[in-house]
């Protein structure tokens, strides 16, 4: 699934200290190693759609894919093309590909940004529920792709607008709104424009942190780009 890579690598490294340092390890030993990580996030690429957007799975007795446009699927993805872009050593066999693929969601995102600074879920269904987790993972990956000089800076108006609407959905005791509850795969697109919102969940908080840290990280000093690296 589109979201497997991100899931993995960001959960793991938003738990901080020493474990943070040990997926640090783990990548920078697969990337430079065996390229295991970056070949199964390759074949994820195959994923995306012709509108840049992602599906959620592939269903191999049907030969499709299900799940288009899953706002919060496009976060994972987007934070996972991110994590394993900014470790990549310039010249590796799958940069160029990595990176087609991360400006064609970028494109798709800037393109289906409400005004409000969300996205609808399905993304290709405006009438649909706005989740805001994925205003959150917007905020956050499109800003520090901006800072890493992965993407064009004019996404940087796109990052602040939904960081705005991601600073609105949570209230002042810290609790989130316009959450949705866990998105199993589905063949139903109602599945995913139907799901319960509303809920106090990982994915609702976590993505709203770190976009908190991108906004701070952005405000302070730059981080160097791979160029400058």
């Amino acid at each position: 699934e589109a979201d497997d890579v991100a899931g993995a690598v960001v959960e793991l490294a938003e738990l901080g200290g020493s474990v943070a340092l040990a997926v640090g390890d783990l990548v920078e030993h697969v990337l430079h190693g065996g390229g295991e990580l970056v070949g199964h996030l390759a074949r994820e690429v195959l994923l995306q759609q012709p509108d840049g957007l992602f599906a959620h799975f592939f269903l191999e007795r049907t030969g499709r894919t299900y799940g288009h446009g899953w706002g919060r699927g496009q976060g994972w993805a987007l934070l996972g093309l991110l994590d394993v872009l900014e470790q990549l050593p310039e010249g590796h066999p799958e940069e160029a590909r990595l990176r087609a693929a991360l400006v064609r969601l970028v494109d798709a995102l800037v393109r289906t940004q409400e005004p409000d600074g969300h996205w609808p879920t399905p993304i290709a269904d405006r009438a649909s529920f706005h989740e805001t987790s994925t205003a959150s993972f917007a905020a956050a990956g499109l800003a520090r792709g901006v800072a890493l000089g992965l993407l064009d800076a004019s996404v940087r108006a796109v990052a602040d607008r939904a960081w705005h609407a991601s600073l609105a959905s949570v209230r002042a005791d810290g609790s989130t709104v316009g959450v949705s509850t866990a998105l199993w795969a589905s063949t139903t697109p109602s599945h995913y424009a139907g799901a319960p919102v509303g809920l106090q969940v990982p994915w609702g908080a976590g993505p709203f942190l770190v976009a908190t840290r991108a906004q701070l990280d952005t405000d302070a000093t730059p981080r160097p780009t791979r160029s400058e690296r």
